[in-house]
C-alpha cells in the first residue's frame, strides 16, 4: 500500500491516535525553535492541520502539505492552507520560507535526499528546517547524511530525533 493511500485510510481517526504525541513534540521543538509573527512556515506532512493551526496562531503565514487527499481536506477543515504534494517536488518557488517543519515524515519519504535538497531550496538565507524522525526507522542511516549536512542534532525528543538544519 502507498503511504498516501495509508494515510487516507486512517485520516479520520489519526488525531486520536497521534494528535497528543506531535503536540507534545512541537511543545520539545519550541524550547530551541521560537516561532516569530513574520515568519512564513511550510508544514510538510501536515496531516490534519491541527498543529499547522496552532503554529499558524504565531506565524505571519503558513501552508500545509501532505501527500494524502484525505489529510489535505482535514488540513482545510482546520482552516489552514493545504496542498496536495510530495517533499521531493515542492511546488514553491527558491527561499520562500523562514521555517520548514516536518514532524516524523522524512523516514516515510522515498528519497530523503531529494526531500532535504528541495526544503534547502524553499528555504530563506537565514531560515532553518526543524525535522524529527523515528528513532525505530529502519531507514535511521539516512542520519548520517543530516549530520554531514551540518545539521545540528537537538537529541531525543521521546520516540524521535529532533534535527535542526540551519542556514
Amino acid at each position: 500500500m502507498d503511504m498516501d493511500d495509508y494515510y487516507d485510510k486512517i485520516a479520520r481517526g489519526y488525531d486520536e491516535l497521534y494528535f497528543e504525541e506531535q503536540m507534545d513534540k512541537l511543545e520539545k521543538i519550541e524550547k530551541f525553535v521560537k516561532f516569530d509573527k513574520e515568519d512564513v512556515v511550510l508544514d510538510i506532512g501536515c496531516g490534519t492541520g491541527k498543529i499547522t493551526k496552532i503554529i499558524k496562531d504565531k506565524v505571519k503565514m503558513i501552508i500545509g502539505i501532505d501527500i494524502s487527499r484525505e489529510m489535505a481536506r482535514l488540513t482545510k477543515k482546520n482552516l489552514v492552507p493545504c496542498i496536495v504534494a510530495d517533499a521531493e517536488n515542492l511546488p514553491f518557488k527558491r527561499n520562500k520560507f523562514d521555517k520548514i517543519i516536518c514532524l516524523t515524515v522524512i523516514q516515510n519519504i522515498e528519497d530523503q535526499k531529494m526531500a532535504i535538497n528541495e526544503m534547502e531550496r524553499v528555504c530563506k538565507k537565514g531560515g532553518m528546517i526543524i525535522l524529527t524522525m523515528m528513532k525505530r526507522s529502519k531507514r535511521v542511516h539516512f542520519l548520517r547524511y543530516l549530520m554531514d549536512k551540518g545539521t545540528l542534532f537537538i537529541g531525543d525528543i521521546g520516540k524521535d530525533f529532533l534535527f535542526i538544519l540551519k542556514f
